[in-house]
């Protein structure tokens, strides 16, 4: 019994010096993984050119591992110069380990020379719609994106958001180029969440004088109402 006991023994001992001797292999595992850099020129700011203008990349650069790896970038753009718009362009970058590294440019396609002076801030709204007759006045801000680039509340002044009591899902937000000339370029609007809209603008302008802006505003769903909106700087 003993003999049995000492033979088991002798057993264990030598499976466990195999398992124990035995190389783990770190095949197909990097030991140190490595990041690509991706830097644009300009970022964070909003890129603005004419209509009808060129779109010059302002450049761009990457790194992996300290060797220049710029020409591995993948850029795609859906600039369309020919329309007023805000329009994106992606930069993307992929390591040996597939990490995918990706930023964005914003453009914005409205004109030069824009009005300088600080437009943000709140405005009083009055608004007459045909048909439907007159409301205000409301509040409706704009915020500044770059130089004569603005965010507005809402296209139609409040008319449903403050007027009907709908609330914010019923106002239309948006950008606007505003030139020095106070010419007002429409650029884009948000479809507004209770209506699956958007809205677009006719004749917008701006009269420093007086600090007002002036546009008649329509909504794609309902387009036999025209919005004709006021707004006057606090």
């Amino acid at each position: 019994m003993k003999n049995k006991i000492f033979r088991m023994m002798m057993w264990l001992l030598a499976v466990v010096g195999l398992v124990g001797c035995h190389d783990i292999t770190t095949d197909g595992y990097d030991k140190v993984t490595y990041y690509p850099t991706l830097n644009l020129q300009e970022e964070g700011e909003f890129y603005v050119i004419p209509v009808g203008g060129n779109y010059v990349d302002p450049g761009y650069s990457s790194f992996f591992n300290g060797e220049d790896v710029t020409s591995d970038v993948n850029v795609v753009s859906n600039v369309n110069t020919s329309e007023p718009g805000m329009y994106e362009v992606s930069y993307s970058v992929t390591s040996t380990d597939g990490f995918v590294l990706t930023k964005v440019r914003n453009v914005v396609v409205a004109g030069t020379d824009p009005l300088m002076t600080d437009l943000s801030g709140a405005y009083k709204s009055n608004i007459t719609r045909v048909p439907g007759g007159d409301r205000g006045p409301f509040t409706i801000n704009l915020g500044k994106l770059a130089n004569g680039l603005y965010t507005v509340e809402d296209f139609l002044g409040g008319w449903y958001w403050y007027g009907s009591g709908y609330g914010q899902s019923y106002g239309y937000n948006g950008v606007i180029f505003v030139k020095s000339s106070g010419e007002v370029v429409f650029i884009w609007s948000n479809p507004a969440v209770g209506w699956s809209d958007g809205a677009n603008l006719t004749s917008p302008a701006y009269n420093a004088a007086t600090h007002t802006f002036t546009w008649a505003a329509k909504m794609n769903a309902a387009s036999q109402y025209v919005f004709n909106v006021t707004l006057v700087k606090q």
